[in-house]
Parts: structure tokens; C-alpha cells; sequence
């Protein structure tokens, strides 16, 4: 019986610690609202920027993502945002290399 209870017990302990690590991608507006509401900005270039083309830029992207087979790139620049606080507006910058890189950009 003891043997059956920390198998079980570690079954679930190792259960929800992998599905505590599969974190949720956030939508391209969930993203980008909260990484504005932070006051960074995404900048094309030095240009900045609106909000609704981050938006719409980070939704045309998702094709190509898909596409060039760089799904988890896209995705890792989405949680990135989606976590970033205040003064930490350059955090995600190695995402967007990696994804960069990956899409041949």
C-alpha cells in the first residue's frame, strides 16, 4: 500500500509540474495590450509603432510563422510580451532575434 501511495504521489506531483511549464500563448492583442500598457513600444526600425499595427503585424505573422516553421519562436515572443513589466520594455529583444533568425530575416 505504501509503495502505491508514493507512486501516486509522485505521479501527480510530476503531472502538475509538467503542466504548470506549458504555459498558455497569449492572443496578438493580449500581447500587445499589455506590453503598451507597460509604455513600451514596438519599433519598426526607430520608428514606433501604433499599437493596432503591432497588432495587425503580429497577426499577419502568424502565417508566416506557421509556414517557415517557426511556430514556437512566434509563440515565446507572445509570452515574452505578455510578461513583461514596468522598465523592462527591451526584455523580449533576444525572442525576437531567435525568430528573426528562424524565419531567414
Amino acid at each position: 500500500m505504501r509503495k502505491y501511495v508514493l507512486a501516486t504521489i509522485t505521479a501527480l506531483v510530476f503531472f502538475t509540474a509538467a503542466s504548470a511549464c506549458k504555459e498558455k500563448v497569449p492572443s496578438c492583442s493580449a500581447a500587445m495590450d499589455h506590453f503598451y500598457s507597460k509604455n513600451c513600444v514596438i519599433l519598426y526600425g526607430t520608428d514606433e509603432v501604433s499599437q493596432a499595427e503591432a497588432i495587425s503585424g503580429c497577426e499577419d505573422s502568424k502565417d508566416t510563422a506557421k509556414a517557415m516553421d517557426c511556430k514556437g519562436e512566434y509563440d515565446d515572443i507572445l509570452k515574452c510580451l505578455h510578461g513583461v513589466g514596468t522598465n523592462q520594455c527591451t526584455t523580449c529583444n533576444s525572442e525576437f532575434t531567435i525568430y528573426n533568425a528562424c524565419i531567414g530575416v
